[in-house]
């Protein structure tokens, strides 16, 4: 079961802007956003219940994605960039330091998330509809083929993937936009 605000989803902002409210990471200072903001670079915090890390991470040296315990220093990949993915969808190009695939592909036939080397064709899952309500944001994935669409950090073994649904079980679906810190 889905929850009640995902039935209606309320579109985000591409406008809005960084509140002045700041929140510390262990190695980047992040203010949280109030909106996702084309052509910005964001942080993405999951907030799931079960403790471990809970920054996504792309891995860009062999094209995976998980989660890491703080941002910055060895975790370069815990920085991402918002492009406009068209028909009010962003796609999320990840940042890291080392060469390789950067954008983040939501894999709706097996409900696993990656990198991908382009956006479009064969990669259907690179662009995500931002869901919000309150300070939780939610990443739907519009690839074309049927399966789990949210995404899911699995803070309890520091994975990421695609849940069913927001409710229930899967907290990790709920994510805390950051920025960094610009003062």
């Amino acid at each position: 079961m889905t929850l009640d605000f995902l039935a209606r989803p309320k579109r985000v902002a591409i406008t809005s802007v960084v509140t002045t409210f700041a929140f510390f990471s262990l190695i980047v200072p992040c203010a949280p956003a109030q909106s996702v903001k084309i052509g910005s670079e964001i942080f993405l915090e999951c907030q799931g219940d079960i403790p471990g890390p809970r920054f996504l991470d792309g891995r860009t040296g062999n094209g995976t994605v998980g989660l890491a315990p703080e941002t910055g220093g060895n975790f370069t990949g815990t920085r991402w960039r918002v492009l406009d993915g068209g028909n009010g969808t962003v796609i999320l190009e990840c940042l890291g330091t080392v060469p390789g695939p950067r954008f983040l592909d939501g894999r709706t036939g097996n409900g696993t998330v990656g990198l991908a080397p382009q956006t479009g064709g064969e990669f259907t899952g690179t662009r995500w509809r931002v869901l919000q309500n309150g300070n939780d944001f939610f990443f739907e994935c519009q690839g074309n083929i049927p399966g789990p669409r949210f995404l899911d950090g699995r803070t309890g073994n520091g994975t990421a993937g695609l849940a069913p649904e927001t409710g229930g079980s899967f907290t990790g679906t709920r994510w805390r936009v950051l920025s960094e810190d610009k003062r």
